[in-house]
């Protein structure tokens, strides 16, 4: 069973939870990690679980848990960045503890970020909430998902949203399926500007596009195992920055 792990306090006024686990495309993966590398932020918590499988992310020769949760003050927003691809037998558990958690701090609403496979390459932002009211905040150029599913952990998170009475939207970026794709987490992070005022420039993003797409290739090809095949061996941990 998961649990979060408090490292410090929040003290964040009614906070913003932005996650983005390993799915489609990398999409929110690459997003929240370059959002990590671009703003100020501070640990405050960790999430650890009997049944993720036996990985320590190492970075700058520091061992770290691959799922860990960091505060930015100035923005009210609080960040989940993840190395793990969550099996779809655990996904349930961890949306459920991850918003229990959530709600235990004062978030106001949740964020997935992730990614949709698309047979176009128009590079779209599609929107999904928790309810009807919250469909207004969307920005005027990302599109309503209308009818469809939303699979893996960023699914199971706007379901326990939902079931908890909080607020809850979905940014998808439409990408090609399971390769890594940096462009698609870059127009993630613009309608992210748009919405939070976080002024997150995404040039440093594009112009290491292909530099991403290689290093992360690994992550991604566990990523679509883990989705279709239910392993649970470790994934190869990537960062960049």
């Amino acid at each position: 069973m998961a649990k979060v792990i408090d490292i410090e306090e929040v003290d964040l006024d009614e906070p913003t939870l932005l996650e983005g686990f390993p799915g489609v495309g990398l999409v929110g993966t690459i997003a929240t990690q370059y959002l990590y590398n671009s703003m100020e932020l501070e640990q405050v918590a960790k999430m650890e679980s009997e049944d993720f499988p036996p990985v320590a992310v190492v970075h700058e020769g520091v061992v770290r848990l691959p799922v860990r949760l960091y505060r930015n003050e100035e923005h009210s927003l609080l960040l989940v960045v993840s190395e793990l691809p969550i099996h779809p037998k655990m996904a349930n558990d961890v949306a459920e503890t991850l918003v229990d958690w959530s709600r235990e701090n004062g978030v106001r609403e949740i964020v997935s970020l992730a990614g949709v496979g698309t047979m176009e390459t128009e590079g779209r932002i599609f929107g999904a909430t928790t309810s009807e009211g919250l469909l207004d905040k969307l920005p005027e150029d990302v599109e309503v998902f209308g009818d469809g599913n939303i699979s893996g952990i960023s699914g199971s998170v706007m379901v326990e949203s939902s079931l908890a009475g909080m607020d809850g939207i979905c940014l998808l970026g439409e990408t090609q399926v399971f390769a890594p794709d940096p462009r698609s987490a870059a127009s993630v992070i613009n309608v992210l500007n748009e919405m939070y005022g976080i002024d997150v420039d995404t040039e440093e993003l594009m112009e290491q596009a292909d530099q991403i797409e290689s290093q992360m290739r690994g992550l991604a090809e566990q990523t679509k195992r883990t989705h279709e095949e239910g392993e649970t061996e470790a994934p190869t941990p990537v960062m960049y920055g």
